[in-house]
């Protein structure tokens, strides 16, 4: 009797010491920014919505012919042109998506509802109300993305990326993600990246400002989209170094025989500068 007692006793010692260390050695989860969830009443008034299928980290199948893609974030691709594999983080991010809508979402329309491949673009979110951009987001499985005119998350989107960036979480300590030279950028890098590089010309056009980087790469700012950049003042930042992320497109076809740069990056809003040095 004495023997069993003893037993019982150690068992429960070391079963709550074990419990002790293991909630000293994993933090607590981040709570989602207020600006990521649904109001009450919003739920109330919220349809559920299965869904057929999830392609990957930021695009569902709302039914066989019918695609959805979240506003506000940029997963890793499932299959980078260039390199045709998977990036780092893509399966995780893919596989986050599919446990988050098993359940049915919610999803508004954008203020512009639809891309130039025909997918809707909207504000999607979970049963409870969580905005799934924001969710991916704090769990560092992609970067925050800002296109007017659909920028009514863009606080919860900041928000949830500054979550997982002071954390150290997902694409903020994978080393494939890290900020670029602009100077060595070839067409293999067409897609999205964070690059650094110096403004070493600016020109203008009727339509844009164009900010030559020192590589083969240009920052094409369209004028409808000043509005958007503020306080930043293109014009100034000659000579200036840029930390700034977004989708490079590669032009080499036809641009080197017109004595333009072979990749461009479209600066949308200001939310893609990360640093001005």
């Amino acid at each position: 009797m004495l023997l069993n007692i003893r037993k019982a006793w150690r068992w429960f010692h070391a079963f709550f010491f074990a419990a002790a260390i293991s909630n000293i050695a994993a933090p607590q989860a981040a709570q989602l920014p207020a600006s990521c969830m649904l109001s009450k009443d919003q739920l109330q008034q919220s349809q559920a919505q299965s869904i057929h299928s999830v392609i990957d980290g930021d695009s569902i199948r709302l039914s066989p012919h019918r695609s959805l893609r979240l506003i506000g974030i940029n997963t890793p691709e499932m299959r980078r042109q260039s390199l045709n594999i998977a990036e780092p983080l893509a399966q995780e991010a893919k596989a986050m998506l599919q446990r988050l809508t098993a359940n049915g979402i919610f999803w508004y329309p954008g203020e512009q509802a639809q891309d130039r491949y025909d997918r809707q673009l909207g504000y999607a979110y979970n049963r409870q109300g969580q905005s799934l951009s924001g969710l991916l987001l704090q769990q560092g499985l992609g970067f925050s993305v800002a296109v007017p005119p659909n920028l009514a998350n863009l606080d919860c989107q900041l928000a949830a990326q500054q979550q997982a960036k002071e954390a150290g979480l997902g694409v903020w300590s994978e080393a494939y993600f890290a900020v670029k030279q602009a100077r060595k950028l070839g067409p293999k890098d067409a897609g999205f990246q964070r690059l650094i590089g110096r403004v070493t010309n600016i020109r203008h056009s009727k339509q844009a400002i164009w900010l030559q980087l020192d590589g083969d790469i240009v920052i094409k700012i369209a004028r409808n989209d000043l509005a958007a950049l503020q306080p930043l003042q293109p014009t100034k930042l000659l000579n200036r170094q840029l930390i700034i992320q977004g989708w490079i497109s590669d032009r080499s076809d036809w641009a080197k025989a017109r004595g333009f740069s072979s990749l461009r990056l479209d600066l949308k809003h200001a939310s893609q500068i990360e640093q001005i040095l």
